[in-house]
């Protein structure tokens, strides 16, 4: 279970560290000049949704396992940027942002409880060290 577990996390961090990279082309793509103004609304909303929702859905996803939590974390994700390389209009690229968002928290949200649940206490210390190394990785890629 824990190889399953750093593969699954390995492609969750990645798939969400392109957002601060592909995201700005992406949208310069779209809008032209408009694209950066676009791109800084998107990650305002971005951040407004984490400190609106985070509370909420960590109640609703506290009452289920966190190995399902990790789960709908993935499908959040599969949405939410499925959709933005699909749409190209902004009321759709907010209700993706939305949706991607909600998989960054269920991640957040679910990701400790399981290790600290599944695995021996050495190993959980050593896993969370190499998640946070992992994730300080992907930032920097940011343009």
């Amino acid at each position: 279970i824990l190889v399953v577990f750093c593969v699954i996390m390995l492609i969750y961090n990645f798939v969400y560290s392109q957002c601060g990279f592909v995201l700005p082309i992406h949208m310069k793509n779209l809008f032209g000049k408009n694209g950066a103004y676009y791109y800084g609304l998107m990650v305002s909303f971005n951040g407004f949704t984490v400190m609106a929702f985070t509370p909420l859905l960590t109640k609703v996803l506290s009452k289920i396992k966190d190995v399902y939590a990790m789960a709908i974390c993935g499908v959040f994700y599969a949405i939410g940027f499925g959709m933005i390389g699909l749409v190209s209009n902004m009321p759709l690229l907010f209700v993706a942002t939305f949706i991607y968002t909600l998989g960054e928290i269920s991640s957040a949200v679910s990701t400790n409880p399981f290790i600290a649940n599944s695995l021996r206490i050495l190993v959980a210390h050593c896993l969370n060290c190499v998640a946070f190394f992992e994730f300080t990785l992907y930032p920097t890629e940011i343009i």
